[in-house]
């Protein structure tokens, strides 16, 4: 899996949404679309038939963009990228979902439980909750207004959601609070949470002046914690799929 972050959600012209590409520039969902596009191309030409790759769309919920609005846009555009796909013959090698960093300094839950609506309301393919559960047990009941039911439902609970959740501590407090949620699903609502994999940012720490000290995790220690803990207790076993780490790109 690759997940491709644009930044937070932004109206431009025309009643036209898109992303902030992090404050650089505003791109539509048109051009994010035209631009995942040309990412796929590039992984057929030179795969010669590898593995099957999911690329995640991303945004997140951070700023006064998030809305039910942006989150449908942002499903049409992956319904649409995916059309495309098929009509290139390229689906059996890439697949594109949508993704969002939803974390909980960013925005309280009604904006971001909007945007998952949103998001729902006319998606076709599912969307990966790459945000954190800051504050959340073990440590706390989750930061702000958040409640652990809400992070429950936009990372898991709405129809498309998947987590693919931030790993990024060494000590392992945050692999603690996604086995701690996924125990929650099992004991809240009869079913674990099934966890996608794992999300860490060890390249994007080592490009930056910021040397990020007690949230470097490696990809293979991020995944290994994780992984560990769920897999010590029945009610939440499984094995992740995926290990992902983040870099800044243009």
């Amino acid at each position: 899996m690759a997940v491709l972050a644009f930044g937070r959600p932004v109206k431009g012209g025309k009643r036209q949404w898109g992303a902030s590409l992090f404050g650089h520039a505003y791109a539509s969902t048109d051009q994010i679309q035209e631009a995942v596009q040309a990412y796929a191309e590039g992984y057929v030409g030179c795969s010669l038939g590898g593995p099957r790759l999911t690329v995640a769309i991303g945004t997140s919920n951070y700023g006064p963009g998030v809305s039910y609005r942006h989150g449908a846009a942002w499903a049409l555009m992956v319904n649409a990228a995916n059309q495309w796909l098929g009509g290139k013959g390229y689906g059996g090698l890439v697949e594109f979902a949508g993704a969002n960093d939803i974390e909980l300094s960013w925005n309280g839950p009604r904006a971001s439980k909007s945007w998952v609506r949103g998001y729902d309301s006319v998606a076709e393919w599912p969307y990966y909750d790459f945000g954190d559960a800051a504050g959340c047990p073990p440590r706390g009941n989750c930061l702000g207004a958040w409640t652990p039911e809400d992070v429950w439902f936009v990372s898991w609970g709405a129809r498309t959601a998947w987590p693919l959740p931030q790993i990024y501590t060494p000590s392992g407090s945050m692999a603690q609070q996604w086995y701690r949620l996924s125990l929650y699903s099992y004991l809240h609502h009869g079913w674990r949470m099934t966890i996608a994999g794992t999300l860490s940012q060890h390249i994007a720490c080592r490009q930056s002046s910021d040397p990020c000290r007690g949230m470097d995790n490696s990809p293979a220690k991020a995944w290994g914690q994780l992984n560990g803990m769920l897999n010590r207790d029945r009610r939440t076993a499984q094995r992740l799929p995926w290990s992902s780490d983040f870099r800044w790109g243009s």
